[in-house]
């Protein structure tokens, strides 16, 4: 009987000590539930009238730096000008209780004159789930872009 007493109270004790840090957090308004969260769409769209030679389009999610450089995914652009890039997700230890959610990110286009930013998206809360880009190359004459030019008038978000 006193086995049986002295793990009821040790599950019991270890109980205490979950529910206390639970509070304790929740003081901080966050909870320690470690998720994987979505830091962008789904983005699928089509590229019209670009150019004959491969190209790829780069996803970048980095919140302290927006940079063309630094990259979490890309897509291969097919012939036709399609591109699918998949949401880029990522661990988090905290859920927030308070506030809320960023999600910015920025696309960019490998060009003859290095890569460019051609779309920069910025929302507040959960954005949406999926996106579908409609470019178009034919306002943009690729042979006069400059070192830091941004193109950013390429793609309709619809």
């Amino acid at each position: 009987m006193k086995l049986i007493k002295t793990k009821f109270m040790r599950n019991i004790y270890f109980i205490k000590i979950i529910v206390f840090i639970y509070i304790i957090f929740s003081y901080f308004f966050c909870l320690p539930i470690p998720h994987f969260s979505r830091s962008s769409p789904d983005i699928t769209g089509i590229i019209r009238n670009k150019p004959n030679t491969p190209m790829k389009i780069y996803i970048n999610i980095d919140y302290r730096e927006i940079n063309c450089n630094n990259f979490d995914n890309f897509s291969e652009i097919k012939p036709n000008g399609e591109f699918n890039i998949p949401p880029v997700k990522n661990f988090q230890i905290f859920v927030m209780l308070i506030g809320d959610p960023i999600m910015q990110y920025e696309l960019c286009l490998d060009t003859l004159k290095g890569r460019k930013r051609i779309l920069y998206r910025f929302y507040t809360g959960y954005g949406p789930w999926k996106s579908n880009l409609e470019c178009d190359f034919n306002n943009i004459n690729l042979s006069t872009l400059k070192e830091n030019d941004e193109i950013i008038d390429l793609c309709i978000v619809k």
